[in-house]
């Protein structure tokens, strides 16, 4: 059974719903649909449509909506599917298309793969990336527990996913650092810095001397001091082919 979640404030896809309840039901893929309002968020209408033993809920919208019904189905035996209208390239590529017919097509092959999840402290889930991008670099430290590094940092990139093959279940984030090229340190291990540098793990704390903005999808959904973690297997996820 599918259960699709509507975002009718995105224009766009009140243009395509005819269109798409049209394809659906060529496709066999019809089903219920749950629609986004102040008092029912994505998350809260997936999380019921799981309980409710839904075997696919259906995100129709753009990141910050994906994430949020992503974050619902952690650990459940529901599967998410994705129809991207204004998602970002990261959640398109993971898909395989930004088109709403092809995802309609990725749907009707129900192609499940389950992939790990990014976790921002206790309530925040991303199926991509977390970014910290701040206007001039900030006195930083990351702690990732064994190993401790700081730095005049200016952005800082947790990718869950980076292009190559089952990277989305390889257990680990792979988080790029760009520094201060005039300005910058490293302690414990380092004597040498460069203008990036790059560390596979599964657990990241991040503390600055200013408190910096947390985004997932250009959507902020924590400041520093935080934790992120990798959730390893989280997810079942209908896509084309996983990289």
């Amino acid at each position: 059974m599918y259960y699709y979640i509507l975002d009718l404030g995105n224009k766009e896809i009140v243009k395509l719903k005819e269109k798409m309840e049209v394809i659906m039901a060529s496709y066999g893929i019809s089903g219920d649909f749950g629609k986004i309002s102040p008092l029912s968020s994505a998350y809260e209408l997936a999380k019921r449509a799981a309980e409710e033993g839904y075997s696919t809920v259906v995100a129709i919208g753009g990141s910050e909506i994906i994430n949020q019904t992503a974050a619902a189905l952690v650990n459940t035996n529901t599967a998410l599917g994705i129809i991207p209208v204004g998602a970002t390239n990261l959640i398109c590529d993971l898909i395989g298309t930004n088109s709403f017919k092809e995802a309609l097509e990725i749907l009707r092959a129900r192609k499940v793969e389950t992939i790990d999840l990014g976790k921002v402290s206790e309530n925040k889930y991303f199926l991509t990336e977390a970014k910290i991008q701040n206007p001039h670099p900030v006195p930083t430290i990351l702690d990732f527990g064994e190993l401790k590094i700081g730095g005049e940092f200016q952005e800082i990139v947790i990718a869950n996913g980076n292009g190559s093959k089952n990277s989305f279940q390889d257990g680990v984030f792979s988080i790029k650092i760009d520094q201060a090229k005039t300005k910058s340190f490293f302690w414990n291990l380092f004597k040498k810095s460069n203008p990036s540098s790059l560390f596979y793990q599964e657990k990241v704390t991040i503390e600055a001397e200013q408190q910096c903005k947390v985004s997932v999808d250009n959507e902020v959904v924590a400041k520093t001091p935080c934790t992120i973690t990798l959730v390893p297997l989280a997810l079942k996820i209908i896509v084309a082919r996983l990289h």
